[in-house]
């Protein structure tokens, strides 16, 4: 039986995000994440562009939340309390979630060289604080 597209995409997506974290981005080829899958590196690339576009299938859920957690918080100047630990349960929440990707994006300076967040990686701090 052969899996659905939707299952196969994910299936490498999940498989990338974690060798990447293991191996880094740069030590990793798409031929290691289509053996692991049980895909050829052909297949890897029906569904991505190249390893560059798999890393950005990765990681772009994770930067797309903290981007709109961001922009939805309101809080006061100077915030409440209640404000405070609204925006810190939602932060937690988000980073739990992500938490591969967010690993990913804080261990591996190669990364976040191909996302172009070399620059960028301190803003959504900022944007918190």
């Amino acid at each position: 039986m052969r899996a659905s597209t939707e299952e196969s995409r994910a299936a490498i997506q999940r498989t990338a995000l974690a060798t990447f974290c293991a191996r880094g981005y740069r030590t990793t080829t798409l031929e290691e994440i289509g053996a692991q899958v049980g895909v050829t590196r052909g297949t890897v690339l029906h569904h991505f562009k190249s390893k560059a576009d798999l890393l950005a299938a990765v990681a772009d859920p994770y930067l797309k939340a903290v981007e709109v957690l961001l922009d939805s918080a309101d809080p006061g100047d100077p915030p409440t309390v209640a404000e405070q630990r609204q925006l810190l349960t939602e932060l937690a929440d988000l980073l739990l979630q992500h938490r591969d990707a967010l690993r990913l994006l804080v261990t591996d300076v190669a990364a976040r060289v191909q996302l172009g967040l070399v620059d960028q990686w301190a803003a959504p701090t900022d944007r918190l604080v």
